[in-house]
């Protein structure tokens, strides 16, 4: 949890709507007290306005916005690799939204009059109103997959139903007011818990005589020889899986891939590629079937580095900051895997990439390619033993490109099992041991490299495979 806010915290800093918030917080504040000599009654009004916008409204869509960004910029699968669970994720976000409401309330109503009972009855109940709200974003949110206008309304619920009763009844107990938020947020928090099990399912498992935690050392890598491992790091086993009860994306897919090998996983856009590395790291679980890690092969989750989209970096924090976060998220008190901010700079993986000069710039400042070399470099700090890369070479220029040809050689050679999305064929063909093409939710082509007598014959065949003809295709351009 110490990881989540420190994140959220320097979110908070690097944010250029805050001052905008603060702004919409303390001008009712400020009016409240100015009042408090003209009327005491017109004091509270200005003060339950001042509630309404930080508790009723903000802190809800706050969560909201946060974890929706967490799912955009691949965040949410560094935490879920991380081990920390979904509780105490969901805990540094609601310390984090809720914190500020209930340290700067106390003073403004103080000031404008407001007894100190009445004070401390305002904080709880609202407080309390509020993680209901929260759970509610979440519980929406969850469920349904929205984060459109049912969850904010399902978030501004519970605070506002709170302030208008201890408003309308400021003599009943606070608790009358707190009880009924409480149970709100408890449904809300178990909703979410039962959603969270049905669609994640832990993945790592250790082999059979093997206690799990322990890394056998493996043995010398010599190319495409160490595909011959006696350790499977991955299994996936009669996987099928679709996004609706009418589609299905993937259809009973079988593969296992030996410790250290290098596969590259083809295919056109939406045949479940992403979806099968989502279901491998547990992120998604199979409507039938497996997907299993050894953890004889890379240890715990922490071991398990997946490039997602959004590259797995925070935008509005630097280069560093992400690398901070990511250190305190992996790090524990057997394993502290801490990586000193002050001494980043000296870090070979700052240096082969080209960030030196760049680490204390915000993600969002980035090139594209820039951002792609930041965000595999944050993940390949920490030594993973199963690196899933989703088309590592989009949207990088050729020296970035072949400084990943190179990195990939070396991870092979150390032992490391790599799986590549990719449609970059010579890429593939210069890092891979073995490649499998996925074509209308099945395998449809799976060799070695090894197999292939050169590269225009392995090219053959993939294009063969099921590919579109994109020659002679009438696009209309030369009507009139």
């Amino acid at each position: 949890m110490r990881a989540i806010l420190y994140r959220n915290l320097h979110l908070l800093r690097h944010s250029r709507a805050l001052p905008i918030v603060i702004a919409l917080w303390l001008l009712p504040s400020a009016l409240a007290i100015l009042m408090r000599a003209a009327s005491r009654s017109t004091a509270t009004t200005a003060i339950d306005a001042c509630l309404m916008i930080p508790v009723a409204t903000l802190a809800p869509t706050l969560m909201q916005e946060t974890v929706r960004g967490d799912v955009e910029d691949g965040t949410d699968v560094t935490v879920h690799c991380s081990g920390i669970g979904a509780g105490p994720y969901l805990a540094g976000q609601i310390l984090t939204v809720l914190a500020p409401a209930a340290t700067a309330y106390p003073p403004i109503a103080l000031s404008a009059g407001i007894p100190g009972p009445g004070v401390m009855a305002d904080v709880s109940a609202l407080s309390i109103a509020a993680l209901a709200g929260i759970a509610a974003v979440a519980a929406v949110g969850t469920i349904t997959g929205s984060n459109g206008i049912a969850s904010i309304l399902a978030g501004m619920a519970p605070p506002a139903i709170a302030i208008m009763l201890r408003r309308m009844a400021p003599n009943v107990p606070s608790w009358t007011v707190v009880m009924p938020a409480l149970a709100a947020a408890a449904i809300s928090m178990a909703a979410i818990t039962v959603a969270a099990r049905h669609r994640h399912a832990n993945t790592l498992r250790p082999s059979a005589g093997r206690p799990q935690g322990t890394v056998t050392e493996p043995a010398p890598h010599e190319g495409a020889a160490m595909c011959g491992s006696d350790i499977t790091a991955v299994s996936v086993r009669n996987v099928t899986f679709g996004y609706s009860r009418h589609v299905t994306v993937l259809d009973h897919i079988n593969l296992d891939i030996p410790q250290g090998q290098s596969l590259a996983i083809l295919g056109s856009n939406g045949v479940g590629k992403t979806t099968l590395f989502r279901i491998i790291t547990g992120m998604l679980r199979p409507d039938e079937g497996e997907a299993v890690i050894d953890a004889d092969a890379v240890g715990d989750m922490r071991g398990v580095f997946m490039l997602a989209d959004g590259d797995g970096l925070s935008s509005a924090l630097t280069i560093r900051e992400n690398i901070v976060f990511r250190s305190m998220l992996f790090g524990t008190s057997g394993s502290p895997n801490r990586i000193e901010s002050g001494r980043m700079e000296q870090e070979p993986l700052v240096h082969a990439f080209g960030l030196a000069d760049h680490l204390d710039d915000r993600v969002s400042e980035l090139s594209s390619g820039m951002r792609r070399r930041a965000g595999i470099a944050a993940g390949m700090l920490f030594k993973p033993r199963l690196i899933m890369l989703d088309e590592p070479t989009n949207m990088v220029d050729p020296g970035t490109r072949d400084l990943l040809i190179e990195m990939i050689g070396q991870l092979g050679e150390a032992g490391c099992t790599v799986l590549t999305i990719t449609h970059d064929l010579d890429y593939c063909w210069r890092t891979a041991d073995r490649v499998i093409r996925l074509g209308h939710g099945t395998v449809t082509l799976d060799r070695r490299l090894d197999e292939f007598a050169d590269y225009d014959a392995f090219k053959s065949s993939v294009d063969a495979d099921g590919s579109p003809d994109t020659h002679h295709v009438d696009f209309g351009f030369g009507r009139s």
